[in-house]
């Protein structure tokens, strides 16, 4: 079985005050021809600065809050892990025609001290979203974002997986954008963060994968993290939605990860936790033992959640291994947890499975300092696990996946020759594309391609950027 790490690390310890806004992202849902419900979801830390009356603006003329209107925002409150809260409100918009609008909320200020940005703190936090109103597409509503990660660990990959679904069937591509402190302004002196700025020696990988949205970022390194400390670091990943060859809108979340440096120092270090595992097949039956090396016996408290109720956990079902376990504290120096699947027994039209474990311990050094560590790992079945491919622009031809070894045709093709070539015209392959084919070739990092389809009469061209 093929696998790959999914879910990073995460610690939860004594930290800096959040000063204000962690994340956010619009979502839109279509109810008539030319009216939306859009939702705006904010992220924040429970002690930080409460969200306010931001500006939310329609993107024809129109906008809603500020801090001297007399509009009010009216919040819903989530409570969340992690110290996290999501905040929600929604408004009703109609527009009076057809068209291209770009909707934005604006609010300030992003969180305190965020590394990869100057002044964060009298920074504006801004995020849009786009979307296209025409009655020969048909209903147009966006995908939704999962709710990210928002804590890593030093030495530790940082994953991430937006697992999204569109509402309407249309094809999705992802890929990094700068954060926005206003209309077409990138917050200033922004650092993506495998900017060699940031770390000791070599950067750390860090991509997307342009097809499924599944996130990679490499922290060995970063050596702007003092020992016990840690520092937050802002990412914005946008999901573009392609029907019919056409670009129909697209959503950016907007977020801050928090990345903590353990040291070295601290009693228990030599706790040893199992990767998290990312499985492709949607057909198959899983089986596995987790095992934990814990040569300093310190207790751990262990509970599970998932979307489906088919993992079974030393043969308890979820909700039974919880109410015995969670609880308590497991003190063994080594010992195992067995963990099955069975691929029968779930809903035909669930596109992957999730089996989230949360192990929480409390650690100690000589010198007094506590700080409780919260691991999350994630197992994954009938997942997209590729991480390769870092971005693509224009990608939007439906049942077409690109990776960074070549062109991949999903449930058959009625195209007959795929070519790739570069700006200058060179052409580097030249191909008969038969049903449900691959195509071999290695994409370089950095270059522009086009890749152009041949059909008859019908030619159609995208340009391919890999990052």
């Amino acid at each position: 079985m093929k696998y790959l790490l999914a879910i990073s690390m995460f610690l939860v310890a004594t930290v800096l005050s959040a000063t204000h806004i962690r994340g956010g992202h619009i979502e839109y849902k279509q109810i008539t021809d030319r009216t939306f419900e859009f939702t705006f979801i904010g992220y924040r830390d429970t002690d930080g600065v409460l969200f306010g009356n931001g500006l939310f603006d329609f993107g024809d003329g129109v906008v809603f809050g500020g801090e001297d209107s007399e509009d009010v925002i009216s919040w819903t409150i989530e409570e969340r892990v992690d110290n996290i809260e999501i905040w929600k409100f929604t408004l009703v918009h109609t527009y009076r025609s057809p068209g291209e609008y770009s909707v934005s909320y604006k609010e300030g200020f992003r969180n305190f001290d965020t590394a990869n940005i100057s002044e964060s703190t009298s920074t504006y936090f801004y995020v849009q979203a786009s979307l296209v109103i025409d009655p020969l597409l048909g209903t147009n509503s966006s995908p939704s974002f999962s709710a990210p990660h928002f804590k890593g660990l030093v030495g530790q990959p940082y994953l991430n997986a937006f697992y999204m679904t569109d509402p309407d069937g249309d094809s999705l591509s992802y890929k990094f954008v700068q954060p926005k402190q206003d209309e077409d302004q990138s917050v200033t002196d922004y650092k993506f963060p495998n900017d060699a700025s940031l770390y000791a020696r070599n950067p750390g990988i860090f991509k997307i994968s342009a097809s499924s949205g599944n996130l990679i970022w490499e922290t060995d390194n970063l050596n702007i993290i003092p020992p016990l400390e840690e520092r937050e670091f802002s990412m914005a990943v946008q999901v573009t939605q392609w029907r019919n060859g056409f670009k129909i809108g697209s959503n950016t979340i907007d977020y801050t990860i928090a990345i903590w440096n353990l040291g070295s120092q601290i009693k228990g270090g030599n706790l040893v936790f199992p990767e998290s595992t990312c499985y492709s097949s949607n057909d198959i039956d899983y089986s596995d033992a987790i095992f934990f090396d814990n040569p300093d016996g310190i207790g751990l408290s262990i509970t599970f959640s998932s979307n489906s109720p088919d993992f079974l956990i030393n043969g308890n079902t979820i909700d039974d291994w919880n109410q015995q376990m969670g609880g308590s504290a497991i003190t063994d120096r080594d010992f195992e947890i067995q963990i099955t699947f069975d691929s029968e027994g779930t809903e035909g039209d669930r596109e992957y499975n999730f089996l989230k474990m949360n192990v929480i311990s409390d650690y100690s050094d000589l010198a007094g300092f506590m700080a409780t560590y919260s691991q999350s790992q994630m197992l994954l079945l009938g997942a997209n696990c590729d991480f390769n491919v870092l971005s693509i622009e224009e990608f939007s031809e439906d049942n077409l996946e690109i990776f960074s070894q070549g062109v991949r045709f999903l449930n058959g093709t009625a195209y007959d020759k795929a070519v790739i070539s570069d700006l200058a015209g060179r052409i580097f392959l030249d191909e008969e594309v038969t049903n449900s084919e691959t195509i071999s070739f290695n994409f370089e990092r950095n270059t522009i391609y086009l890749l152009t389809l041949v059909r008859d009469q019908e030619i159609k061209t995208k340009k391919i950027l890999i990052k």
